[in-house]
């Protein structure tokens, strides 16, 4: 397999073509609301510019818990378009098993609001709230 061929079979490899090919068609719907795949991925440079500019670097891990929504797709190619590497938690868990998020190495987050009382006390402790 080719390099070039290789990047193109990335999430932001593939994502980047869909916008390419199928610009004006929708890639993701929630309720009423939608996105083209053109705007999916700008939303998704734009933050992952922003995560950059925060002092994000490729390989940091981010924890994520996070609700399916058009936002959680703008988290879900952000981050690999950044090169980070997304740490899903989920609200369903025990409290104590989101603790993995701090032996993974997570050194920041990413938690919609009404999810941040599922994050083991410990995790916030060691300020993974950006």
């Amino acid at each position: 397999m080719s390099k070039d061929h290789a990047r193109a079979m990335t999430v932001s490899g593939l994502m980047r073509q869909a916008a390419r090919y199928n610009a004006n068609r929708i890639a993701v719907i929630e309720d009423a609301r939608s996105l083209t795949f053109s705007e999916a991925f700008d939303r998704g440079v734009r933050l992952a510019n922003g995560l950059l500019a925060k002092g994000f670097a490729p390989g940091d891990r981010i924890a994520v818990l996070e609700d399916n929504s058009l936002e959680s797709q703008d988290m879900f190619l952000g981050a690999a378009l950044a090169g980070l590497v997304r740490v899903p938690l989920y609200a369903r868990n025990a409290m104590p098993r989101t603790r993995h998020a701090h032996d993974l190495g997570v050194r920041h987050d990413a938690l919609a609001p009404a999810h941040a009382q599922h994050v083991h006390p410990h995790t916030r402790d060691m300020g993974l709230h950006d």
